[in-house]
């Protein structure tokens, strides 16, 4: 897991529970590849490092399939914590707690399944000159194809919602046949007001 400024009390129930912590006290770039979840916590100093962290980097990190906590130590931080960091909490899938023990955080962690592990060489191509995906969303197919070295997109029209639904074909990576015959399918809700849900992005195989 990725540790952003958790409280040194609370590390002796994660190691009990064989989670290896990694502290990551600034807005800097994260590597989350190989982590299960992130937790952000307050004290009564409100560290704007970590405030920044949360807001750069939840997103990425729910969309690669990290359960994500923002702990505070009281009330009164809570409430400080609603106020500079609204956007976060807003975000669909991060779990908010007060003063929580520590024990009954790394236990859920423990048991948390962060799923396919996005392949991050994993080459996406958009045919037919249409847009191109959004950075925010590349991480989603990048888990939902990891078996794959490169991925054509082809969009589909005539739907009635916002969604972009593409027709994926596939190159698997172990294969030397090319692209795979039969393509998959993916779906992409653009609207703001959809939950931005962590699971990978394939609606039919």
């Amino acid at each position: 897991m990725v540790r952003y400024a958790t409280a040194a009390r609370t590390e002796r129930e994660f190691v009990q529970r064989n989670l290896h912590l990694v502290c990551c006290a600034s807005a800097g770039g994260v590597d989350s590849s190989k982590a299960c979840a992130a937790v952000f916590q307050f004290g009564s100093d409100m560290p704007e490092d970590v405030v920044r962290t949360a807001g750069a980097h939840v997103r990425t990190l729910i969309d690669s399939g990290l359960r994500v906590d923002l702990i505070a130590d009281d009330d009164e931080t809570m409430g400080r914590v609603q106020a500079s960091a609204k956007s976060v909490l807003n975000v669909a899938g991060v779990a908010v707690r007060t003063d929580m023990p520590a024990h009954s955080l790394a236990e859920k962690i423990a048991r948390h399944d962060a799923g396919q592990r996005p392949r991050a060489d994993l080459k996406i191509e958009v045919a037919g000159d249409r847009e191109p995906v959004r950075e925010a969303d590349k991480i989603l197919f990048k888990r939902a194809f990891a078996h794959c070295s490169r991925i054509v997109l082809e969009e589909l029209t005539g739907g009635l919602s916002q969604a972009r639904v593409f027709a994926v074909h596939m190159t698997v990576h172990t294969s030397n046949a090319g692209a795979w015959p039969q393509p998959d399918f993916a779906k992409l809700d653009g609207r703001q007001d959809r939950a931005r849900i962590p699971q990978l992005p394939r609606i039919c195989g």
